[in-house]
């Protein structure tokens, strides 16, 4: 991997802050986690567990290391365990006040068309340009 890669990984890597919680952007791997889980954030549908448990799950799985996350949910209980665990955390009130807008921005870039425009090579720099229809 050169620099130019690494580079381009880190600004696709995008991260979240959500106080001291480091959270990994969403991925088709932790929507594959989210959907294993019924989590109300892919079922639309809120789940027996509430939206409290469903919003420390979304939590969990972006910021716990993925091979650890895979494990757990594997064995349900596990799983359960492991997130009202990570929920019981004195500063997470906090935290849990403040996830709805940080998961919202999440899911916003996550599905935001990523697009770059393409101008002709003889177009005249500083001049609008489009393309005929």
């Amino acid at each position: 991997m050169n620099t130019a890669d690494i580079l381009d990984d880190a600004f696709l890597r995008q991260e979240y802050r959500l106080g001291n919680l480091r959270l990994r952007p969403i991925t088709l791997g932790t929507m594959a986690l989210l959907r294993r889980t019924r989590n109300t954030f892919v079922t639309g549908i809120e789940s027996e567990n509430g939206a409290e448990f469903d919003t420390a799950a979304f939590l969990f799985i972006h910021s716990e290391p993925v091979d650890k996350v895979c494990d757990l949910v594997l064995n349900g209980p596990d799983f359960f365990r492991a997130v009202i665990r990570f929920a019981e955390r004195a500063d997470f009130t906090d935290i849990l006040l403040k996830a709805p807008d940080v998961v919202q921005r999440m899911i916003a870039d996550a599905s935001a068309g990523k697009a770059e425009p393409v101008t002709p090579p003889d177009a005249e720099p500083g001049k609008a340009w489009s393309q005929p229809v």
